[in-house]
């Protein structure tokens, strides 16, 4: 284990510092000797003792059998010490096991000294042989000897700290996470007995911390994280800085700028960067030239340089990376386990090196040597080593790359089969399984073996789950979901080039799409009914729920609390499936159900990738089906994705590519004559979910080649979502009554927005008109808060900010501070979600309040819109991106007057209906205004031309407005208003609105 340290006990015949407790309850120095005649002599608590049958000073005496089976132990296990043979070994535990277990209670304190020394020497076995049966044999004795030894018997001190290290071994071999919480339980332990000055302080510390980055790499818990940190930091403080300690502290500053250098991974900080260098380096001054220590450290060097180049793409990150690997090499290695790592870290340096390589410029000797190495690594690192993972998927990787350098079918041959063993290696954490999972994905579609490439992504898919446990933090879950792009979209296309039922395709897009508010919303279903028919299990589940998603601190990581919090809670949820109607709780939706969702109107998911984009659309009478989008290609809609649209060009793309092949399939060829719209629920994926799909068409023809013309469009982030957002639903029809208006017309840092109050004056006249009861809070966070948990409307009118990086920080700006997606997220809204009646509409009159920044997120459907439907509101409008602050008024009052006047009153289909008649009014006089200014009548002319030079219809992209990636004309989260002359169309200030809902 990566900057683990060992600490193995006494060695013979030389005299070492021991501890018991016998001076005021505090440890003490005591003498411990292995003596040539003797196995052991001790000096403890005034007493001499000796593991030797019969030598102990001690008034009771064990039975004969015990005695002869303890002598023949301990000679087999001084033959052993002197032969080093494995038989005497095993043979001499047996027999002291046995002598152990067959004596009296007076008995145990003489047999656990040999037992000790029995388990201290298996040990030493494993770090030499590398067998995991002696391992378990160690942890195994020296468990025993710490759980019966007294408290202040000094073999229970030793015996604990090589049992915390011997248990995060373990963990390198199995990936048993309880073995990472058991080992900082053991070490904080023997950390409580000794004084603050000891002298193993800094060596119990260190290990601490690195079984919590260990804990961080397996779990992904940020709380992992900043324990390793507090701990190196205290390791560090408790090592002196005397020449003796020089390597120690090396040792202690190396984990110091390995947590760094996983903190920049995680966040990408370049501060933390600059501190792991620092950190480094220092350790790398203070080593010999020709050391382990320092192999290792130029070993976590070269780590850095390559996870910087992921970042800076230097390449003279590269070049640091090979040479400082080929340092190491060529020095003393601590074990096999860090060569491995070093021909690993030389390989992948290689294979990134060609693989970033401009096309002209690749050596193909770089992948010859990065499979060599890989291959190297492979050859001497055990079978259920958890990074042997990692070093098939460099295999695999650099295989494949090589077959298509020379289409040799051998290396691709290689590439499978490496790939395949890194999926199965149990051992390893779901986020190492993935990436050769995805490996795999693109091996078997290039040579389009469908049916092996399902196979892969269903197992991909499964991994997700494993990846994201409930007990984890939904940051830390954030963090990690980065890293699977669109897999879910890469496997649904699979799905459907194997001809597997469509249904195959939507329940995969379900497994590994909004994984965060999915979970959320399945935190916060209704268990009445479990309650009324099995209240036991009800309690339990509400017991499991709550401790899994309390607040994770310091505390609860090192116990582990969460994650076994976690499996019982996992456990309930099997025994609740198994009773007579639960068979489905918490799993994803069958296809029955999936058909019922659609009761409303057809639900269409449009998956988007690099292998081929469908249509998947489900109606709740007919069969489910896919529906090839031949016009629609992921670049495309990647690249229209990170500009906001200045004219209806994208329009015109979106509705060739998908809107009029799906409505066309549904029979929405027209508009409705009789006035009865019908509706459709969109759910995009990957770039698409940044697309106006609701405005796709073609709206300056005059015909009704426009989704708006023929459907009202809703949207939802998956089916599951939509399905749970319904559970919430009034059983009867109910009426709102309280509203809250919210206005910031001027935010710190924000330009003014002079239409604000207008907005919410309009707003208070037409509800108390009605009358509904009107709040109108200050726009501070606990008032606002306060005000979520009582009103059936919401309304918020002011600045929004789309964070780029963290979804999870797009927030509403009221006066005191952002009020973050996260925010509402924690927030104690009980209130909302356990009314009687939800709520029923939020209205977020602000930019960017559907809009996810970060493309490596965009599935996670993380924004301002999603926190309210979570909170429990039905329906929420809100914004793709940028709005115009004039426009803001208009939009909302139009929506707002028609839901006030319909019959029903507010309901679901009014504020749906209320929404899409405002954003048709608005377009009408967009429309209006441009013939009048002759602007229409130029653009026909443009796009004329455009399309004669391009040869095809939609292929140019004009008058684009950078919205990811860089700054905008306008200023970033504010309501906005542009100026725009005769000469252009002026902007489309009616498209970005849109409404989520049941």
């Amino acid at each position: 284990m990566e900057g683990m340290e060992d600490h193995s006990g006494p060695q013979q015949p030389e005299k070492i510092i021991r501890v018991d407790a016998t001076k005021d309850g505090k440890p003490s120095p005591v003498h411990i000797t292995v003596m040539p005649g003797q196995i052991l002599e001790l000096h403890f608590g005034g007493t001499n003792y000796s593991a030797a049958m019969g030598d102990f000073h001690n008034p009771c005496q064990p039975s004969t059998r015990s005695n002869e089976l303890q002598g023949q132990g301990i000679k087999r296990l001084k033959q052993f010490r002197e032969t080093g043979d494995a038989d005497d070994l095993n043979t001499g535990a047996q027999l002291v096991e046995a002598a152990f277990d067959e004596s009296p209670d007076y008995y145990q304190l003489r047999g656990i000294i040999p037992l000790y020394l029995i388990g201290e020497s298996y040990y030493k076995q494993y770090k030499k042989t590398g067998a995991i049966a002696d391992l378990e044999i160690a942890i195994r004795l020296l468990n025993s000897v710490s759980t019966r030894a007294p408290k202040d018997h000094p073999t229970r001190f030793e015996s604990l700290l090589i049992l915390g290290i011997a248990h995060g071994r373990r963990h390198q071999r199995t990936a048993a996470i309880d073995d990472l919480d058991t080992g900082v339980r053991i070490l904080e332990d023997a950390l409580s007995v000794i004084p603050y000055d000891h002298e193993l302080r800094g060596f119990i510390l260190h290990n601490i911390a690195t079984l919590h980055g260990n804990k961080h790499l397996a779990r992904g818990a940020r709380v992992d994280l900043e324990a390793s940190l507090r701990r190196y930091r205290e390791a560090l403080d408790a090592t002196p800085k005397d020449e003796a300690n020089q390597e120690v502290r090396a040792r202690r500053l190396a984990g110091l700028g390995t947590v760094h250098m996983n903190k920049f991974d995680r966040t990408g900080s370049f501060a933390d960067l600059g501190m792991a260098i620092q950190y480094l380096q220092e350790a790398l001054d203070l080593t010999p030239t020709d050391g382990s220590v320092r192999a290792q450290l130029l070993l976590q060097i070269a780590d850095l340089h390559h996870a910087r180049f992921q970042t800076t793409q230097d390449t003279a990150d590269l070049d640091i990376v090979i040479r400082r690997s080929e340092e190491a090499l060529r020095l003393p290695q601590n074990g096999i386990i860090y060569r491995a790592r070093c021909l690993n870290r030389l390989g992948s340096g290689h294979l990134v090196k060609y693989d970033n390589s401009p096309s002209e410029n690749r050596v193909l000797e770089d992948l010859d040597i990065a499979i060599l190495r890989f291959q190297e690594a492979l050859d001497i690192t055990p079978d259920d080593f958890v990074l042997r993972t990692v070093y098939l998927q460099g295999l695999s990787r650099a295989s494949g790359l090589r077959f298509i350098a020379k289409d040799s079918w051998a290396d691709y041959e290689v590439a499978v089969q490496a790939a395949k063993e890194a999926i199965n290696n149990t051992s390893s954490s779901a986020a190492n399984r993935l990436a050769p999972a995805r490996q795999l994905l693109t091996l078997y579609s290039g040579a389009q073996r469908w049916q092996d490439a399902y196979e892969v992504a269903c197992t991909a898919m499964s991994l997700i789950a494993l990846l994201t446990p409930r007990s984890l933090k939904n940051s830390d879950k954030q963090s990690l979901l980065g890293g699977i792009g669109d897999l879910a979209s890469h496997a649904a296309a699979v799905v459907l080039e194997a001809r597997k039922p469509p249904y195959e395709a939507i329940r995969l897009l379900e497994l590994g799409r909004g994984i965060i508010v999915n979970s959320l919303h399945e935190s916060r279903i209704d268990i009445s009914d479990l309650q009324d028919k099995h209240s036991q299990l009800a309690a339990e589940y509400i017991r499991y729920r709550a401790q899994v998603d309390a607040p994770q601190t310091s505390s609860t990581s090192t116990d582990g609390q969460p994650y076994h919090a976690d499996q019982r809670l996992a456990k309930v949820i099997e025994d609740i499936r198994r009773q007579p109607g639960f068979d489905r709780f918490l799993l994803p939706p069958t296809e029955d159900q999936i058909k019922e969702a659609a009761f409303r109107g057809p639900i269409v998911i449009i998956n988007v990738s690099l292998h081929s984009c469908d249509a998947l659309i489900i109606q709740e009478k007919k069969p489910l089906t896919s529906l090839p989008l031949p016009l629609l290609r992921y670049d495309d809609a990647s690249e229209r994705g990170r500009y906001t649209p200045r004219d209806p060009e994208l329009l015109e793309w979106l509705w060739d590519a998908i809107a009029e092949p799906v409505l066309g399939e549904l029979g929405f060829t027209q508009t409705p004559p009789d006035g009865r719209w019908p509706r459709i629920w969109w759910i995009p994926t990957g770039p698409l979910a940044r697309l106006p799909l609701h405005a796709a068409g073609r709206p300056t023809d005059g015909s009704c080649n426009t989704v708006l013309d023929r459907v009202i469009s809703s949207y939802s982030s998956s089916v599951q979502t939509l399905i749970y957002s319904r559970q919430k639903q009034p059983k009867s029809a109910f009426q709102p009554s309280k509203v809250v208006l919210l206005a910031m017309p001027q935010t710190a840092g924000q330009r003014d927005l002079v239409h604000v109050a207008n907005e919410i004056s309009q707003l208070e006249k037409l509800c108390t008109a009605i009358p509904l009861d009107v709040n109108k809070p200050q726009p501070v966070q606990e008032e606002v808060v306060a005000a979520l948990r009582d009103c059936d409307i919401f309304h918020f009118a002011g600045h929004g900010h789309a964070h780029p990086q963290d979804p999870a920080k797009s927030s509403l700006l009221p006066r005191d501070g952002p009020l973050t997606v996260e925010s509402f997220f924690d927030a104690d809204t009980s209130r909302l979600q356990n009314r009687r009646s939800p709520p029923v509409l939020a209205y977020l009159s602000a930019c960017g309040t559907g809009q996810v920044r970060d493309a490596k997120l965009i599935d996670e459907g993380m924004h301002l819109i999603s926190a309210c439907q979570l909170v429990g509101f039905q329906h929420v409008i809100g914004t793709l991106w940028e709005v115009n602050d004039r426009s803001c008024v208009d939009m909302a009052t139009a929506t707002y007057e028609w839901m006030m006047q319909k019959p029903t009153g507010i309901s679901g289909d009014s504020v749906s209906e209320g929404l899409h008649r405002a954003v048709r009014s608005l377009r009408a006089q967009w429309i209006s205004h441009n013939k009048a200014t002759g602007a229409l009548r130029r653009y026909h002319v443009m796009r004329g031309q455009d399309m004669r030079k391009d040869g095809n219809q939609g292929s140019s992209m004009p008058a684009l407005e950078k919205a990811d990636g860089g700054q905008s004309t306008t200023e970033k989260g504010a309501r906005q208003v542009e100026e725009c002359d005769d000469e252009t169309l002026s902007p489309l200030y009616w498209v970005p609105y849109v409404h989520f809902g049941v």
